[in-house]
């Protein structure tokens, strides 16, 4: 082998070269892609440099070069041809999907410049149409190009076997037709060739990858002087390419980009904070998939990777690190300290766990301690007027008990038991007989489980530093490369437009009327507007909701819900299923009660299917220090809802008969959609939350899963086999970068060295959540945030 690449080597050097390759222009989407035909730049291969030397037999590399920079999107070519300089600025970039648009510019000193435009589409994934229109400014050409792959009822040929047919428009006539195809037998051998029957030149070229790097010659295999002459050609990639080396199968991908895992691609995430390492799901999702297609990659590293996200997506990533493990790569994870759920995680899915000699494993299940203030509240003459459709609905009881009612404490326990019982689960299936008693009896242990004491009970595999850890790799064969700096894969397969377009809708945070702020708020103006442009696009085939939400506005709420009622029954109908968070609760379960289908995780926190409103009386506030209070109206009630003034019998009956009428819309909706009688969504509503899981067995979720499970029920509603293509939206409002930094409370405590107390920070919350609605407007809100039930991770370890 390693002698038949020699040889080809020495043949490429000394065969006579011609001038660049000037065919397969609806083909070539590669590094020399901006010098054939710009718009195949949009397809995203063309990233790298590139030299190319007129080669002549008897006088080896002539002085009749071309140098190319290409950045991805923007090239730039110098061109230097026995002293004539060349220039060429050429661009691409996606028109639609499957579809491409380039434009160039080309000059050479003392001469005008000429401007060329070209398109390049792929209707399908085996037919490539391209046409390029040449000095547009002066006498202008065009060139129609076709590329067909007659192999692609097989996967892994499909792209190895390409023909592709030229033809030159000019002067109101046909001209040059020609043919061509493009062979690669073996992975990283390439084989080219091209007639063009107006000339009767024949073009033959050979070309070997390694990796990154690329070498190759064109020849003219023609007239009196074949073999005479051609070009050499060498490029580097920014893309990983097929090799005719064999790759080393020891490599291991430190995967340090997943810091902080958050559930909607928020504008500037991925540049605010890059080195914390910020990933959205989905992305995450897709890292472990092309991991998972590197035949190269035998194991995959975690050092320190904090996991920061909700419960949910962490038993999304627990599924997604078992695929990777299954298909046989290896799972490392390394530790200076580790906290409760990112360690339930790790457990999991680790082949081996390596922590820190000073370091801690903290174990210590689910609680929350709350503050009540209404003894407080009263010293101070105020009282809060706290009206609930049942006891269950106790999202304002810090304001108005004592201390946590009955009904409240048997809602939490019968969660935490249940989010508990999937922590015990992970750590017991993953550690299995490593553990030395049941992982239940371990975490009543914790929470601070040192070391030393970490190894004894089976919960670490081994006590190392990072430095002892990396060399423990080394001495296993595995040659480590961080993911941060591990480059993308060539795409070989052409992205066809036929693709099923899904649009996934983000609905992230409290719901309130108006625009949302994207990523951070549901705003009903911004989100129904999301929802009714992907109904109306007849592009798109099916929409996921996801949703992670606590509620808010029940009219905002009502409002979000008619329009996805909309995809069911209105115009331009098509499925949509609800991949449910962290939470989906109170207003949350109400804008996914009308989906087709519901995808909750087994610890999403839901339910809540209740309504609430408070309203403040601080009259005995300004009684105390002798403040006076009066009031005029026009009407009898008019002051109803002012804190300023004591509430009367009847404006509380008034008001519990609002709240009623909210209840039984909430039902009712509940019923209807997910075709249940009124008495069957009372008994598991009344307020109170459940998890995905306990959801699930009482009717009010189909699935149990993450966003993968909502990709596979749409594909069945849409009855599609073939792959879909995404679209991700979050709506609302776009906040500046010093808008995010400053206000944004999750990104900005990425940075924060002085974290805020947790009891302040949970008043500054529920201020915030007040503000937001009207005095008095009935809420579809869950007791408690996800943070606050200690369901989302969001220390560093």
């Amino acid at each position: 082998m390693i002698r038949f690449i020699k040889v080809l080597i020495l043949c490429l050097i000394a065969l006579p070269p011609l001038s660049a390759q000037d065919f397969g222009i609806a083909v070539q989407d590669q590094v020399f892609a901006p010098l054939i035909n710009p718009a195949a730049m949009g397809v995203g291969n063309s990233a790298g440099v590139a030299y190319i030397n007129r080669v002549s037999k008897e006088q080896g590399f002539l002085n009749d070069y071309d140098l190319l920079f290409s950045l991805g999107n923007l090239a730039y070519s110098y061109g230097n041809s026995y002293g004539t300089e060349t220039h060429l600025l050429a661009s691409g970039f996606p028109l639609a999907h499957g579809t491409y648009g380039g434009i160039s510019y080309q000059w050479i000193e003392n001469m005008p410049g000429n401007l060329g435009l070209s398109f390049l589409t792929r209707p399908t994934d085996f037919l490539s149409l391209a046409i390029k229109g040449v000095d547009l400014n002066h006498e202008a050409s065009a060139e129609v190009g076709i590329g067909l792959r007659p192999l692609i009822f097989n996967s892994t040929t499909a792209s190895r076997f390409t023909l592709s047919g030229e033809a030159r428009f000019q002067k109101s006539k046909w001209q040059g037709i020609s043919l061509g195809a493009f062979v690669e037998p073996l992975d990283g051998f390439n084989i080219f060739s091209d007639y063009n029957f107006e000339r009767e030149v024949f073009h033959l070229g050979v070309r070997l990858s390694f990796s990154y790097l690329e070498v190759g010659s064109t020849m003219d295999a023609s007239g009196e002087q074949r073999w005479e002459e051609g070009i050499f050609q060498a490029a580097a990639s920014f893309k990983k390419q097929r090799s005719i080396v064999e790759p080393s199968q020891n490599q291991a991908i430190e995967y340090d980009l997943a810091n902080v895992i958050l559930d909607a691609p928020v504008a500037g995430y991925s540049t605010l904070f890059p080195e914390e390492g910020v990933r959205t799901l989905s992305d995450f999702i897709l890292d472990m998939e092309k991991i998972k297609r590197d035949s190269t990659a035998k194991a995959v590293i975690f050092k320190n990777q904090g996991f920061r996200t909700n419960f949910a997506n962490l038993l999304e990533v627990e599924e997604v690190l078992l695929d990777v493990k299954e298909s046989g790569k290896e799972l490392y994870f390394y530790y200076d300290s580790i906290n409760n759920l990112p360690y339930s995680l790790v457990a999991s899915v680790a082949d081996e766990v390596y922590l820190n000699p000073a370091g801690a494993v903290y174990l210590q299940g689910f609680s929350v301690t709350s503050f009540y203030l209404k003894d407080f509240f009263e010293k101070w003459g105020i009282k809060i007027h706290n009206f609930q459709s049942h006891d269950y609905k106790t999202a304002y009881n810090i304001l108005s008990e004592s201390q946590m009612t009955e009904k409240e404490r048997e809602a939490l326990q019968y969660v935490y038991d249940g989010l508990q019982s999937q922590m015990t689960r992970m750590i017991e299936e993953g550690r299995k007989e490593k553990l030395s008693e049941t992982a239940q009896s371990l975490i009543d242990r914790g929470p601070f489980i040192y070391a030393s004491k970490a190894l004894e009970m089976g919960l670490v595999d081994t006590l190392s530093y990072e430095d002892e850890f990396n060399t423990i790799m080394r001495e296993q064969g595995l040659n480590v490369v961080k993911a941060s700096l591990f480059q993308d894969s060539m795409e070989y397969d052409w992205d066809d437009t036929e693709k099923p377009i899904i649009a996934v809708i983000y609905a992230t945070g409290g719901i309130n009327r108006g625009e949302g702020k994207a990523g951070s708020s549901i705003g009903s103006d911004s989100m129904i507007q999301a929802i009714r442009n992907a109904r109306r696009n007849p592009l798109v085939k099916g929409i996921i909701l996801r949703v992670n939400s606590g509620g808010g506005s029940s009219l905002a709420s009502d409002l979000i819900a008619h329009e996805i009622a909309l995809c069911r029954s209105g115009d331009n109908p098509k499925p949509v299923v609800v991949s449910m968070g962290g939470a989906a609760a109170s207003g949350g379960y109400y804008i996914s009660a009308p989906a087709s289908k519901i995808v909750a995780s087994p610890v999403t926190i839901t339910g809540s299917i209740g309504v609430i409103t408070i309203i403040p009386d601080i009259s005995g506030l300004m009684e105390k220090y002798s403040i006076a209070v009066d009031t005029v109206k026009t009407a009898e009630h008019g002051d109803t809802g002012q804190i300023l003034k004591s509430m009367t019998p009847e404006e509380e009956e008034q008001i519990k008969e609002y709240v009623a009428a909210l209840y039984d819309q909430f039902v009712s909706l509940v019923g209807e959609y997910r075709e249940m009688s009124y008495e069957e969504v009372h008994d598991v509503a009344q307020g109170r939350i459940w998890t995905g899981e306990q959801a699930k067995e009482r009717g009010l979720v189909d699935y149990n899963g993450g966003l993968t499970t909502a990709f596979e029920v749409i594909r069945e509603l849409i009855q599609t086999d073939k792959d879909f293509r995404l679209i991700e939206i979050v709506p609302g409002r776009r906040p500046g970068f010093m808008e995010r930094l400053v206000t944004d409370p999750f990104l900005s405590s990425i940075k924060s060295e002085t974290p805020m107390p947790e009891d302040l920070e949970n008043i500054l919350k529920l201020y915030k959540s007040l503000r937001k609605y009207r005095n008095g407007e009935g809420l579809y809100l869950m007791p408690y945030t996800t943070e606050e039930l200690g369901v989302f991770s969001k220390d560093e370890s």
